[in-house]
């Protein structure tokens, strides 16, 4: 994936954690009303805006979609009341289990904090697809690359060669699950993403089971499309 284009915003660098030398402990994140939170402000802060986690849903979100979506301020003020007014930092479930797996995190559920096995057999509810998901996250973090949702671009993921606030994604990502993408499948990604000038990046995740055990020895095999190949695979 090293071919790439990096389209950089601004100038930029994402910092890699440390927090031995920050001197801070082990960041909590809590499980409330369906989503999982970082309550520590500090921790939320940090995770945020130099390395890429998460989303504070009031200064990002929410004015973004009420201003594509409503005409006026009163039609904003009115959508507003239904939104709730905290700015908790929101994760993503992928991004739950890689910060405490890699980060120092921990996730406590009803005031008992989980073990990295409890946490990720608390994820995987959504069974074969959270373990594909996760390994995929896992990969591309580990490989240096900040993976963001990318369901607005009709993929699993899009990623960023430093964060998001500073380049573009320079790639939509899809993970293939249960069989390979067919020649419609791939034609419609590549349509969605070549239209902002991202290229296409496939992988494939084969683990011996589901379990967490089997995430380290998974074998994750990427092919990157560019224009000239997808065309050659459609015709």
């Amino acid at each position: 994936m090293d071919v790439l284009k990096i389209e950089r915003k601004k100038r930029g660098k994402m910092t890699v954690l440390d927090w031995d030398n920050e001197g801070w402990t082990e960041t909590e994140i809590v499980l409330r009303a369906g989503e999982y939170t970082v309550p520590s402000t500090s921790h939320a802060d940090i995770l945020r805006w130099k390395a890429g986690y998460g989303e504070f849903p009031n200064e990002e979100r929410r004015d973004r979609v009420n201003a594509s979506l409503f005409n006026g301020p009163e039609e904003k003020k009115q959508w507003s009341e239904f939104i709730s007014s905290d700015n908790v930092l929101r994760l993503s479930t992928e991004e739950v289990m890689y910060l405490v797996e890699e980060e120092r995190a921990y996730l406590k559920r009803d005031g008992v904090r989980l073990s990295i096995e409890e946490t990720f057999d608390h994820l995987s509810n959504w069974g074969k697809r959270f373990f594909d998901s996760y390994t995929a996250y896992r990969y591309l973090r580990r490989a240096g690359w900040t993976p963001r949702c990318g369901i607005s671009f009709g993929c699993d993921y899009v990623i960023y060669d430093g964060l998001p606030s500073e380049v573009h994604a320079s790639a939509g990502v899809s993970i293939e699950r249960e069989r390979p993408l067919d020649n419609v499948e791939m034609e419609a990604l590549s349509r969605s993403l070549w239209h902002v000038k991202k290229h296409v990046i496939i992988l494939s995740i084969t683990a011996d089971s589901h379990e967490y055990g089997s995430v380290e020895g998974a074998d994750v095999k990427t092919a990157t499309l560019a224009p000239t190949t997808l065309n050659s695979l459609i015709g």
